[in-house]
């Protein structure tokens, strides 16, 4: 038996205003756009607190719960926080609200993924890009970017030789310069920076995946042995560093900043090497 538009929307708000941690609700999918009834229903949540939310056991309790008020098996639950770039972005642009809680705090949040997924989209047309010429036959003949390489691996190396001498500076001096703390914030995304896009050089030409954010980058290289599995979370860190300093840099204090000069520049290290022992690997190189 399908269920209506109507009845899903009653009990999305329903559920929603009775669980204190969602701050907003969101159909999407062929109910909005095919017809009056649907079999199935796509709902996003957004929850309170951010990425410790175990999303597949949340979206298990929330599935139950929309059940339980319909009567009908036919929701399928995403918990917005932790889903891909692009599905956050197609979910606030495409899809319809439903419940708001918190203005101010979904606001925030449709703000973050429009400027994360705005930075981001150049790399899935990049990858799309690779598997079109992977469809139309040119697979034996892809080969990585020399200037590509060269160009990234440098940038990083020029960074990390900045932060290193940063992080010789004695932590008072330090955090009260704000000339220090912005060079170090600086060179720590263009470190990073180059290593994502070298990284993502990597995963295109090759056929790794398609990562759906930036942060899935981590798991597809460590799934390829790009990387090797204990570094995965570590890569991830460096990355979720990285979109911090870029679109929540006013929540970055200088301590922070301080610390991580102290802390990640082995890992920004590691990560550089993995990616140029994998390179020299894989060794064949366009000059174009």
């Amino acid at each position: 038996m399908k269920i209506t538009l109507e009845e899903c929307k009653q009990a999305i708000v329903e559920y929603s205003s009775k669980d204190t941690q969602v701050i907003a609700s969101y159909l999407f999918g062929s109910i909005l756009t095919d017809e009056i009834e649907a079999e199935d229903v796509d709902v996003a949540f957004l929850l309170e607190g951010g990425d410790s939310i175990n999303g597949f056991q949340y979206s298990i309790k929330i599935d139950t719960g929309l059940c339980q008020l319909t009567g009908k098996d036919h929701f399928d639950v995403i918990i917005i926080n932790n889903a891909p770039s692009a599905f956050q972005y197609d979910i606030i642009t495409k899809g319809q609200l439903i419940f708001c809680h918190d203005e101010k705090q979904k606001q925030a949040f449709e703000s973050l993924v429009c400027r994360e997924y705005s930075g981001f989209k150049h790399y899935l047309e990049y990858y799309d890009d690779y598997l079109q010429k992977r469809m139309n036959g040119e697979n034996q003949r892809m080969m990585f970017n020399r200037e590509i390489v060269f160009q990234r691996v440098n940038r990083a190396e020029m960074s990390l030789k900045k932060l290193s001498q940063l992080k010789e500076i004695p932590e008072t001096n330090f955090i009260v310069n704000p000339h220090n703390v912005a060079l170090a914030e600086h060179y720590l995304r263009v470190s990073v920076d180059s290593l994502v896009d070298l990284s993502n050089h990597i995963i295109a030409v090759q056929g790794l995946g398609r990562p759906g954010s930036s942060r899935e980058i981590g798991n597809i290289l460590g799934q390829a042995n790009v990387i090797p599995p204990d570094f995965v979370k570590k890569c991830i860190a460096l990355i979720k560093l990285r979109d911090r300093l870029t679109h929540l840099y006013w929540e970055v204090e200088p301590t922070e900043v301080f610390e991580v000069l102290q802390q990640e520049l082995i890992n920004i290290t590691t990560f550089l090497n993995c990616l140029l022992q994998h390179v020299e690997n894989h060794s064949s190189m366009a000059t174009e």
